[in-house]
């Protein structure tokens, strides 16, 4: 009769097993680790009373020990995966990198973050901020979302929903000014009043890091008025260097 149980366990745990991946159903999928346990439990069962059967009386203690543990074992995974499911945890990491690969591939798109994705029963809604060019014009930005969001459900079959939230690239330069005493390069003292300082170390910063630095005079120090000119005022004097140079 042990033998049978076992058998009968093992295939309920098959069938249930394949359909909850058929239809991406926790219930089904967790039955499944139930019914695991119960052909593990039948088996250490038909072993203890075996091994008795030849004398050895301690065997049943045994199997009754190790049946303990593989249930609280399987009983701490299940109870894991449905709290990171109340959670909204992603259980299945490599859906954000194959995502963000679908999404990049589209014509237009400069970058995409924060992708989240949680999932309610058998089906998954996302979310990712996707970059564009900031020149764009709304109903361009509007086609690149669907196109995303078209791909992303006929790539992967749980996805249910997209939400994208489409904006603007960011810059891929900036300038910065800082006010310093003297022209000695990057060696420069620092001046403690922007307006007043005699010079202005400008310096072009990349997304990859500083590209470029050049030293301009500062026409507004003397005048009481408008003093920080360093945009406005001619670049009389301006030493330009690169970056890495001093």
């Amino acid at each position: 009769m042990v033998a049978v149980s076992a058998l009968v366990s093992y295939l309920l745990y098959r069938y249930k097993s394949q359909v909850g991946d058929e239809t991406n159903s926790q219930a089904l999928q967790g039955e499944a680790k139930h019914s695991l346990v119960d052909v593990s439990s039948s088996v250490l069962v038909f072993v203890g009373i075996l091994v008795h059967y030849f004398g050895l009386s301690w065997a049943e203690g045994i199997a009754g020990l190790l049946i303990g543990l593989l249930t609280i074992r399987l009983g701490l995974g299940m109870g894991r995966d449905a709290v990171l499911v109340l959670l909204d945890a992603c259980l299945k990491p490599e859906l954000i990198s194959q995502m963000k690969k679908i999404a990049t591939e589209v014509n237009g798109v400069r970058g995409v973050h924060e992708i989240k994705v949680r999932r309610s029963g058998p089906f998954i809604f996302a979310e990712m901020h996707v970059e564009v060019d900031r020149t764009m014009r709304m109903d361009e930005a509007d086609v690149i979302s669907i196109t995303i969001e078209e791909r992303i459900r006929d790539s992967i079959d749980e996805v249910d929903s997209v939400m994208l939230h489409v904006e603007p690239s960011k810059k891929d330069l900036y300038r910065i000014a800082i006010p310093v005493e003297q022209d000695e390069g990057l060696d420069s003292r620092i001046s403690q009043h922007f307006g007043k300082s005699p010079y202005f170390i400008l310096i072009d910063l990349h997304r990859d890091g500083p590209q470029s630095w050049f030293v301009i005079e500062n026409r507004g120090a003397g005048i009481e008025r408008n003093r920080s000119c360093a945009s406005s005022c001619p670049t009389q004097g301006r030493r330009s260097r690169s970056q890495g140079s001093r």
